[in-house]
């Protein structure tokens, strides 16, 4: 497999957040070895002696080395520059989705909605917002967060997050109205 000490320790560090099972003195035994030229190890010595569940090696017919996509993902940009600036282009485009899900749910509308609309103002939709609507959108994020590892698909995360976003909004207004009377 291995002797770059580097890609031993990102091995190690998605191991410890992802598996409970993980044997942590074996991997400082592989680590305090990792970079050394007599030192090799395989995948399936690996996964053997620290019980590692995010590349594994099968034999046979329909072997080869499988890994978690976290690390076919760090493993193909050490590879490949563009492959690291198209996923990187792909990140940034999904976190605009995202952004864009939010102020949908809060504001109604996307940020290129916002931008149409108001072509004389400079910034963005949230430069605009209220301190309400910014509290509420910081509640809104938390909470897409949790529904996105739920599974949920982004039209029902909409749908939650809009109804969400009106409830927290009317309930901050109107304590914005009792305190300044």
């Amino acid at each position: 497999m291995k002797r770059n000490r580097n890609t031993i320790e990102f091995l190690g560090i998605w191991e410890e957040i992802h598996n409970p099972n993980f044997n942590y003195g074996e991997f400082a035994t592989i680590k305090s070895q990792a970079g050394l030229n007599s030192y090799k190890i395989s995948v399936k010595e690996w996964t053997e002696k620290t019980n590692a569940i995010g590349i594994i090696s099968k034999a046979g017919r329909y072997g080869g080395t499988y890994a978690h996509k976290d690390i076919a993902f760090e493993f193909g940009m050490w590879i490949s520059p563009k492959f690291k600036l198209l996923l990187i282009k792909e990140f940034e485009r999904l976190k605009a989705e995202e952004a864009d899900v939010l102020n949908m749910a809060l504001f109604g509308m996307t940020a290129k909605e916002w931008r149409d609309r108001n072509p004389n103002l400079t910034g963005n939709i949230r430069d605009y917002a209220t301190i309400n609507e910014l509290i509420c959108l910081a509640n809104l994020e938390n909470l897409n967060s949790v529904y996105i590892n739920e599974g949920l698909k982004q039209s029902e995360r909409l749908k939650r997050l809009n109804q969400i976003a009106i409830s927290q909004i009317q309930i901050l207004n109107k304590t914005d109205k009792k305190y300044l009377k």
